[in-house]
């Protein structure tokens, strides 16, 4: 009976620690998806302005190539 009682006691131990990893998984996938959302708002951020540059940059040359031109 001993023997049965110390093994229940030593799985009950398995299962608590077993789930204290399992929770600390879960927090840290939390952690990480929250990281994941800001990263992909700031790269909208960056696209957005690279767009703009690229766009900016393509009426500075046509601009020039227009001046140009025209000397």
């Amino acid at each position: 009976m001993a023997k049965l009682s110390a093994q229940k006691a030593d799985l009950e131990a398995q299962l608590d620690e077993g789930r204290s990893t399992l929770e600390r998984a879960e927090r840290e996938r939390g952690g990480v998806a929250e990281s994941k959302r800001v990263a992909e708002r700031e790269l909208g951020g960056v696209k957005q302005d690279v767009q703009a540059s690229f766009q900016y940059l393509t009426k500075v040359i046509a601009a020039s190539s227009a001046a140009f031109r025209t000397a």
